[in-house]
């Protein structure tokens, strides 16, 4: 995959859109995110034999500029194309120029991102030799190109026939496209008889080189741009509409949440100059002349809550420290730390059992060891929070695949209801009485893992209960 360098492997941002910086980075674990902002910087990433990779905006001149320039003069370069929403003519004539090995649709998520990094490292093909040599010819090239692209793309000639698709308009109804060509387009991407009502393809002609309309299939809804091309055939891209939606609201949480977190660090900055004159002054009070039997125990009361408070205090400027420092540790310690710590809340509720199989020699991960325990006690205090009376808590770790280590923590609650599953991550949403919950938790801890890149995966049940797994890359060099 990569090659050794003296330096951390980089990645080079060209967009002018810092939306797309920010969750680069954010999302770019162990890896230095470069900014480019001019034509000095793009000269430098092209000299740069720590960069890995380049991401630049399909609409940023200078992106793709540096992309175009990349092909040439270092066509080992991992090349991935930003695209804000577009008809199908812009796109072929970017994705043409540009020759990326991935593709991201704007605005980014966290989400999207990590799960092209991960691709691309897992894969062979993600090799810049590999790739570069993979290509025999101006046909594999295409497909190549087009298959990098999630956004289902297919051409379509006379009679609404399918010429041509790539793998994500074909996986739009688990078809195999060595049995596509030819076959009509509405029957294959949308299961029916008869041309689509209102099909932008039907609109094409002489005068009319551009159509978009919104199309609905049985599960959601696409807006199609279809392009004539001059040869006659229509270049037709398929944007769901709900995905796009889902996309942006992805974004807009990580934003918030971004935000919220560099207001937390600075309102405990802020606190942690007055709580510790508290605990100076209380240990002024106690060095001075004796004080009664109340008089100690409220002094008493007044340090141990001045030393909660800076407990506190040091764990959000630990969790929402812009430099949370990572570096190899011993997954086991965290689990094993988070489970003592929780130890202490169980003994309040003796109707609880917690069964622990968590083995001795996990397999080491890079990662900031307070933010990794923070995630798995709240997991734990979520499991609890779940069953009201008796029940079962149950933690466990292993190897997950290649590459993946997990950590599960699994309840006997009463499960996640379905309508609620899709919100168990935005910020603010609780299912708890007032008091009882805030609805950060779950918010916070994915946007650790996601830091970590790694994930968080849940399994639920009505009645039944919920499993929630840490999923996080397995680090070698220790």
């Amino acid at each position: 995959m990569r090659n050794p360098t003296a330096r951390p492997p980089a990645i080079a941002v060209a967009d002018g859109d810092d939306h797309s910086y920010r969750v680069i980075a954010r999302a770019a674990t162990g890896w230095a995110v470069l900014r480019v902002t001019g034509l000095k910087d793009a000269r430098a990433v092209l000299q740069d034999d720590a960069v890995w990779m380049i991401c630049a905006g399909a609409d940023d001149g200078l992106g793709m500029g540096l992309l175009v320039r990349a092909q040439k003069d270092r066509p080992g370069l991992t090349r991935v194309l930003l695209v804000p929403p577009a008809d199908g003519a812009l796109l072929v004539r970017w994705v043409n120029q540009a020759r990326p090995f991935g593709v991201l649709a704007k605005p980014l998520d966290d989400e999207r991102v990590h799960e092209l990094l991960s691709e691309l490292q897992r894969d062979e093909a993600a090799d810049p030799r590999s790739v570069a040599s993979a290509s025999t010819g101006p046909e594999r090239d295409w497909e190549q190109t087009f298959d990098a692209i999630r956004m289902p793309i297919a051409i379509v000639g006379a009679g609404f026939s399918l010429l041509r698709i790539n793998r994500a308009g074909a996986e739009l109804r688990g078809e195999d496209r060595a049995h596509i060509a030819g076959r009509r387009c509405h029957s294959v991407l949308f299961g029916r008889a008869e041309p689509c009502n209102g099909c932008p393809v039907g609109s094409l002609g002489d005068s009319t080189r551009h159509a978009h309309a919104e199309i609905s299939s049985e599960k959601t809804t696409f807006r199609v741009h279809a392009h004539r091309a001059d040869s006659g055939f229509a270049v037709c891209c398929y944007v769901d509409l709900a995905e796009e939606k889902r996309r942006l609201t992805r974004a807009v949480e990580a934003e918030k949440l971004s935000a919220l977190g560099q207001l937390a660090a600075g309102i405990a900055h802020q606190i942690n100059n007055p709580v510790a004159n508290i605990l100076a002054f209380a240990e002024l009070l106690k060095a001075g002349p004796p004080l009664d039997a109340d008089q100690t125990n409220m002094l008493a009361s007044i340090e141990a809550s001045a030393l909660r408070c800076k407990r506190i205090i040091a764990s959000m400027l630990q969790l929402w420290g812009r430099d949370a420092q990572k570096k190899p540790l011993r997954l086991t310690e965290c689990v094993h730390e988070a489970i003592s710590l929780f130890r202490t809340e169980v003994e309040s509720r003796p109707q609880l059992a917690l069964q622990v199989e968590v083995p001795p020699a996990l397999p080491s991960v890079l990662g900031n060891a307070g933010q990794l325990q923070q995630v798995f006690l709240h997991l734990l205090q979520n499991a609890m929070q779940a069953i009201p009376d008796e029940g079962t808590i149950s933690v466990s770790a292993g190897v997950a695949d290649a590459g993946r280590v997990f950590v599960r923590v699994a309840d006997t609650g009463g499960g996640i209801e379905p309508e609620h599953l899709p919100h168990i991550f935005k910020p603010t949403f609780t299912t708890r009485p007032p008091g009882v919950g805030t609805g950060f938790g779950l918010a916070i801890a994915q946007a650790i893992i996601h830091e970590h890149g790694g994930v968080i995966d849940v399994e639920t049940r009505a009645g039944r209960g919920t499993a929630m797994t840490v999923l996080l890359p397995i680090h070698d060099d220790v």
